[in-house]
Parts: structure tokens; sequence; C-alpha cells
């Protein structure tokens, strides 16, 4: 079995501007900050303005599994579940700003949740992991 770090450093980021392509974003829209970043436009958030809102699904956990798989197990088999039944979805990691370590009020607190790529995130993690690991040998 591969390990946190292998898995992410062999995650292959997909280019901005094809995920626009995916969205129906036009290149005009988005204001680019390297191949994998981008700012959309002021024109364009005006112009979805009075289309519905979407869903946020959020998949969360305060207990991760040792080899922490759940919440990206889970986020991915519903978010092919969703695209099987036509509908357009998209999926992506939250994470804490600040390690929780079990305090719930971290845990719940809207402003200490972050949007990371998924390669971004397990890398997070596991430098996370890492640095506690550490502390505990201290």
């Amino acid at each position: 079995m591969k390990t946190d770090i292998e898995i992410a450093q062999e995650a292959v980021m997909e280019p901005i501007e094809r995920v626009a392509e995916k969205l129906e974003i036009g290149a005009d829209d988005l204001e680019l900050y390297g191949k994998y970043k981008a700012k959309l436009s002021e024109e364009f958030m005006a112009s979805v303005q009075d289309r519905p809102d979407g869903k946020l699904i959020l998949v969360t956990a305060i207990n991760p599994t040792p080899a922490g798989e759940g919440k990206t197990t889970a986020s991915i088999a519903l978010m092919r579940a969703l695209a099987r039944r036509g509908l357009r979805v998209y999926a992506t990691d939250v994470d804490h700003v600040e390690p929780h370590d079990g305090d719930w009020s971290k845990f719940i607190d809207p402003t200490n949740l972050q949007s990371l790529c998924h390669s971004c995130h397990s890398a997070k993690t596991i430098a996370e992991s890492r640095a506690k690991a550490t502390r505990r040998k201290r």
C-alpha cells in the first residue's frame, strides 16, 4: 500500500483553465495566478448573481482513521454517485486552517476552514502528522 506522501507526490494537478472550461467559465473571466490558480472576474461574478445557489456538502469527521482515508473516500464516492445521476459536481477538500486537535470550537468554526486541492490537503495533513509525532517524541 502506498503511503500518503507517495500518493500526494504522484498527484497531477489540472490546469485551472481546463477546470474553468469544465465549469463553462471563459478564459476572459479568469485572472490567472500561474497555471493552477485564478480569480474570477467581477463581470463573471455579476453575470451569475441571479442564478440559484448550488449545494455545498461538507464531509467531515473528528476522529480520522489510521490511514486517513475516510473523508476522502466518502467525498469521492458521493461525487461520483451524483455525477452518475446527471448532476454537475466538483469536489475539493475542506481543511482546518489551524488544526483542531479535538477542540470542538475550532472544529466547527467556519473561519477556521479553507478549501484546498486534494494533493495540497494530503501534503498538509502529512506535514501536520509528522510535526505532531515529533512533538510527542520530545
